[in-house]
């Protein structure tokens, strides 16, 4: 009984073994299982996408020009202001100190000077009495140089006292300058942004390190900021329309136009596997919503070309192979050194056959690649799998269509 149930058994694995096997040939002589597409007219749009945020074409961080106390704040987040308005005020008893103390130097500057004039005045009769006795020999020649040497010397003190009043007066101005700066007004019409700090808070008036008290923006006019990869930024040029989608506003699309195109690549995740090299890119947005705020991500759509009615194919439908592969399968000599070149090539079905064509693309769109030569209107291309398109087909391969594998799965 054992004997017979193995027996069973090993007849049964054969007969599973011999229909595997006669599957497998029938596939084989049936040829690859392929996707295919027609290759039509259509009219093509090429996008050229990139992601940022949102934000003012003007926008101004406001610091404090002198260092002070912050004692009066005239804004909150929020609120419009106009060009001119007057939004923070430090504390001006320093200034104040300062400017009477400048003041008060050019004034006591100012009385130095009517000195020297009177000494100068002096000095100069001196000279002209010493000048008339010489002349008579009623003096030594040594007085007479003696009162011109004084002379000069009230001369030069003088131009000294001029000097120093001259000096005084600049510190008067600029002390003058600096009270004036104790109230800061808002550069541009706007609206408050942010606020970073509070009445009684220090605000450092640094010349080469900025301390931001607030922010002040022109929501009426707003920016897309976004980057583009190196490879795609050579398509975009100044004045392309844009669609601008940002994700606050998911059934609305914002359009636009780019105004500028950075000239000097920036490195993102440099040192790292996700390192790029990208360009940023501003447009502007032709309608600002009014639920649109600064810094919002949006994802922008740059159209960099577009054009009707041309012969596309599925982007996928184009891949390449080597000019000696493809050499080798037309039988023809390949230029010395051009052995590695990749050309670009469309597989088209015929009579249950691939064969190959060199092919040269124009724009791309989402889903399709515009055909400038090497296929016609009509022709049945060859769109995957993708293992097979990349790397197994060849040139006078048999192919099946894998739509026919599906209409004969249910009768086996």
């Amino acid at each position: 009984m054992k004997k017979r149930t193995l027996l069973l058994l090993v007849i049964g694995i054969v007969v599973i073994a011999a229909a595997t096997v006669a599957s497998v040939r029938r596939a084989d002589n049936r040829g690859i299982s392929v996707h295919t597409d027609t290759v039509e007219r259509d009219d093509l749009v090429q996008i050229v996408s990139g992601t940022g945020r949102i934000r003012p074409v003007s926008e101004v961080s406001i610091s404090a020009n002198v260092s002070g106390r912050i004692i009066g704040l005239s804004v909150r987040p929020g609120e419009e202001v106009q060009e001119g308005d007057w939004l923070v005020r430090l504390d001006r008893t320093r200034y104040d100190a300062a400017l009477a103390q400048t003041r008060a130097a050019l004034a006591s500057a100012q009385t130095q000077v009517e000195l020297a004039q009177a000494n100068l005045r002096q000095a100069e009769a001196e000279h002209l009495r010493a000048a008339e006795l010489a002349k008579r020999g009623l003096v030594a020649t040594a007085d007479l140089e003696s009162a011109v040497a004084l002379r000069d010397v009230r001369a030069a003190t003088l131009r000294s006292a001029h000097n120093d009043v001259e000096r005084a007066r600049a510190a008067v101005d600029q002390a003058a300058d600096d009270l004036s700066k104790t109230t800061i007004g808002s550069p541009i019409a706007g609206t408050v942004t942010e606020l970073r700090k509070e009445i009684g808070e220090i605000a450092l008036g640094a010349e080469f390190q900025e301390d931001v008290v607030l922010v002040v923006a022109d929501l009426q006019r707003m920016e897309a900021r976004f980057e583009v990869d190196e490879n795609d930024i050579v398509n975009v040029t100044l004045g392309d329309s844009v669609g601008v989608e940002v994700d606050a506003f998911p059934d609305t699309t914002f359009a636009g136009s780019v105004r500028e195109i950075a000239t000097s690549a920036l490195t993102r995740g440099f040192g790292t596997q996700e390192s790029a090299t990208v360009f940023e890119v501003r447009a502007d947005l032709s309608s600002t919503d009014a639920g649109l705020r600064p810094g919002m991500s949006a994802t922008v759509d740059v159209f960099t070309e577009s054009k009707e009615d041309v012969l596309a194919v599925p982007i996928q439908a184009v891949t390449a192979r080597s000019a000696e592969t493809l050499a080798d399968w037309a039988e023809e000599e390949v230029p010395e050194g051009g052995e590695k070149e990749l050309v670009e090539i469309a597989f088209v079905v015929g009579d249950g056959l691939a064969s190959f064509r060199r092919v040269t693309t124009g724009i791309s769109g989402d889903t399709h690649l515009e055909v400038l030569s090497g296929l016609e209107e009509g022709d049945e291309v060859i769109t995957g799998p993708y293992r097979a398109l990349s790397r197994d087909l060849a040139d006078a391969d048999r192919v099946r269509s894998s739509e026919s594998d599906e209409e004969e799965a249910p009768n086996e």
